[in-house]
């Protein structure tokens, strides 16, 4: 019925309300909890995706940031429109904490995986992240080809500073005519 329906309008509105109210006040755990359930309860909502992406924000405002992981992974796994539009935020986000909480290969991967959504600019830094993780991991390969991403898509001035570390890692790989390749490409550079 229509009352029904305004009803159930009202009620996802004050529930979403109360979630903004508590983070309003910094209770951002409590927030993070009540904009998670709002999410759950409400998925068909179009608050559900902003929803999502309070709650993860909040958890981590809350220093939970276990929680906060997982409230990012849930909004990136899920399929409906209200959250599309938060999740290349989210997937750097994620990447942050990741490699703030040690799981090293895990936020090489988001990085690498948001490096694909965003602009141009952040996206040569998310590259340059995920290159540098993967070295340090000792996974060249997969180092080797967010180097070539970023050194791809960045006007940075220290742009060849990624042609050294790509004919490095050859060189300790073993592969040295790509290493010499990569090294005569970094002595031509203008800024080398």
């Amino acid at each position: 019925s229509k009352l029904g329906a305004e009803i159930r309008t009202l009620g996802e509105k004050a529930s979403f309300k109360k979630a903004q109210d508590l983070e309003g006040e910094n209770k951002f755990a409590e927030s993070a909890e009540q904009f998670e359930r709002f999410a759950k309860m409400n998925p068909q909502s179009d608050l559900a995706g902003i929803a999502y992406f309070n709650a993860a924000i909040d958890y981590e405002k809350a220093g939970l940031i276990a929680a906060s992981i997982l409230a990012h992974q849930s909004l990136l796994s899920r399929k409906d429109k209200s959250v599309e539009k938060y999740k290349g935020q989210s997937r750097r986000i994620l990447a942050k904490l990741l490699h703030e909480s040690g799981r090293i290969e895990e936020a090489a991967r988001a990085y690498w995986t948001a490096g694909f959504e965003a602009d141009k600019d952040l996206s040569a830094n998310l590259f340059f992240n995920a290159a540098l993780l993967f070295q340090a991991l000792g996974k060249n390969a997969e180092a080797i080809k967010n180097y070539e991403e970023y050194y791809r898509r960045t006007e940075k001035s220290d742009k060849a500073e990624a042609l050294f570390e790509i004919a490095s890692l050859y060189s300790s790989s073993g592969n040295s005519s790509a290493a010499i390749q990569k090294y005569r490409e970094y002595i031509d550079q203008p800024n080398a």
